[in-house]
């Protein structure tokens, strides 16, 4: 018969129970990243779910606003409709027209245009200054 020695025998044990720990070990931070995962998961679903709650209740206050509140207002004021009202509308508003804008505002600008170019181009270098000559027509006006 062959006899084993001790610590032969606890040299296997101490290798397999090393290779179990590094196993576990190993499953262990599986399972930690399933379970991340699945946490995460089951946040983003419970955000689902209330959001998907917090629709529909919008639309069914608003389909009952529509149905019962409106309807009953409206059933209540019937009378409203037949009441003479003095129809009172604000004067039309005296939008002038191209031609005004052009004899009011730009006419009187290309004459004033004109009359300082004529100034300028009519003065020769030995007469008068023309910026005087401008300056004396506005005091003038």
């Amino acid at each position: 018969m062959l006899l084993t020695c001790p610590s032969d025998e606890s040299s296997r044990t101490l290798h397999t129970t090393s290779d179990l720990y590094t196993t576990f070990g190993t499953l262990l931070q599986t399972s930690k990243t399933l379970i991340t995962a699945l946490e995460r998961s089951d946040v983003l679903d419970r955000l689902l779910i209330l959001s998907s709650l917090v629709l529909f209740l919008a639309v069914s206050a608003y389909v009952l606003k529509k149905r019962i509140i409106d309807r009953s207002v409206s059933l209540a004021f019937w009378w409203v409709k037949y009441l003479p009202l003095r129809a009172t509308r604000a004067p039309p508003l005296d939008i002038p027209s191209a031609e005004a804008i052009k004899a009011t505002l730009i006419s009187p600008a290309l004459e004033s245009l004109d009359t300082v170019t004529s100034l300028l181009s009519s003065s020769a270098p030995g007469e008068n200054n023309p910026m005087a000559t401008v300056i004396e027509i506005h005091n003038e006006l």
